[in-house]
Order: structure tokens, then sequence, then C-alpha cells
């Protein structure tokens, strides 16, 4: 089950940072690939997959109790164990969120939405740390927090992206495509 947490092989990667920087950009790989040719079936996987890890944490959460002899000491899922998994969500949520025409477009959003998630990763604002607390259902509080977490990053991205285009007065069909990189190289 650990290993379901850790995402199977980013366990090998001991610096906590680098985990959750690894995995945001597996999760934004794999929904770039579904997003380009339907972004409702991105949305369907990435709510099929947080019932699927709701479902494993709650198996996790229900071997933690039957492990644990005493009723004085909590019982909670290891929240460094549920990080990894957590972020995942975080960025498959966070992508189905962004608007991009161009894969250059969809890079500089991934940097700002990274920005953003770690930012509120470490802050919790409001009903993302509310969730991520909750003691009646620790997983679907972690699981329900990492959805919250990731449309919020998306909506804050979406936010500083449209300022940042209206502030250097930009249009997206300004933004180079790889074509006319190439053009200019050669």
């Amino acid at each position: 089950m650990k290993d379901f947490l850790n995402l199977f092989i980013f366990s090998v990667i001991k610096p906590l940072w680098l985990r959750k920087l690894c995995v945001n950009l597996l999760g934004y790989t794999i929904i770039y690939m579904i997003i380009v040719y339907n972004r409702e079936s991105a949305l369907l996987i990435s709510l099929f997959f947080s019932v699927f890890a709701y479902r494993k944490t709650q198996q996790q959460f229900q071997l933690n109790i039957k492990e644990e002899k005493s009723v004085d000491s909590p019982q909670k899922l290891n929240q460094y164990d549920n990080t990894i998994l957590n972020h995942f969500i975080i960025s498959l949520f966070c992508a189905c969120l962004l608007s991009f025409n161009t894969w250059q477009v969809f890079v500089i959003q991934i940097i700002i939405s990274l920005i953003f998630i770690f930012i509120y990763d470490i802050y919790k604002p409001s009903l993302i740390g509310r969730f991520y607390n909750l003691t009646s259902n620790p997983p679907l509080g972690y699981i329900m927090s990492a959805i919250l977490h990731g449309i919020l990053s998306g909506i804050s991205t979406m936010l500083v992206y449209s300022l940042f285009l209206k502030m250097f007065n930009i249009s997206e069909s300004t933004i180079l495509t790889t074509k006319q990189i190439l053009s200019f190289i050669s």
C-alpha cells in the first residue's frame, strides 16, 4: 500500500520537495496528452483517479486502525506518505483548468501553477486546511483537500497569466509556435 501512496517509483527520491515536483510534472505530462484531445475526458479521468485513491487510502487507514492496539493514540494516515498521492491529484485537477492553445503556453502555465501549488501546500488556505485536518474521515479529507488545492491553483494560475498578458499588452496569438522558432533559428 505504501508503494501506491508514493506512486511506486517515487519512494526512491529522498528529498520530499523534489519528489513532489517530479510527481506534479508527471501528472501534468499525463493529463496534457488527454486534454489535447478532450478536456472533459481529462476531468473524468482525474475524478476516477481521485475516487480510486480515496479507496486505497481508506484501506490503508483501516489497516492502521487494526494494527494499533492502544485506544489513546491518534489513528491517522502517515501524512508524509500521502503527500505524494495528493500532489499527483493536485496536478491533474490544476491542469484541467488551464487554458492553452500551444504547448509553449502550457509550459508557462505549468511553471506559474507549480509556484502556486507549493505556496498553497505550505500555507493551506481556508477549506484546503480544514479538509486536510478532517478528523471524522481523514482519507476523504486528504483527497478533497487535494482536489480543492488543484482547483485553487488552476484558478490562480489563469488569473496571473491573464493579468500578465493584459499588463504587457500581449495577445496569445503573438506567442511563438515551434515552427516560428525553428524558422528564426535557420
